[in-house]
């Protein structure tokens, strides 16, 4: 027996204030880029173009305010772990509703450095890094 993944990449832009200078509210642009691992059933094509739709319906979410003032952002920090756990939580809610199941999701802010999150188990955790967090209930939108 065999599984069958889609790949998918994504770039977009947020913009936050500098830590060097959140003062005098200089802005800084990240970009990140995502690759997303979506399960694919044999007997069913999903149009990438469908996938890729909502995909950006939760970018565009974070690439339209400054990170830093919306929730969770605000108190947790706009640390690539923050982006690509409440990045993760959202892709996997919003790929559901096309029963497109997110496997994993691959977060790069630079070429060298990545952040790999795996589906949640029952209870609602993830593993990042061989660390379990827990985000049952954590929806972007429930902040935005």
């Amino acid at each position: 027996m065999h599984s069958q993944q889609y790949k998918l990449r994504h770039k977009f832009s947020v913009s936050v204030r500098s830590e060097e200078d959140p003062i005098a509210s200089a802005l800084m642009v990240i970009n990140i880029e995502l690759s997303l691992f979506v399960g694919a059933n044999p007997a069913k094509f999903l149009p990438f173009g469908r996938m890729e739709a909502l995909i950006h319906s939760v970018t565009s979410q974070l690439a339209a305010a400054l990170l830093d003032t919306i929730s969770p952002f605000d108190t947790h920090g706009t640390d690539i772990e923050t982006i690509g756990v409440v990045l993760f939580r959202e892709l996997e809610y919003a790929l559901s509703t096309a029963n497109a199941p997110l496997i994993s999701l691959e977060v790069r802010e630079k070429p060298t450095r990545s952040l790999i999150i795996s589906q949640m188990d029952d209870q609602g955790s993830i593993t990042i890094d061989g660390r379990v967090v827990n985000m049952r209930n954590l929806f972007l939108a429930d902040y935005v």
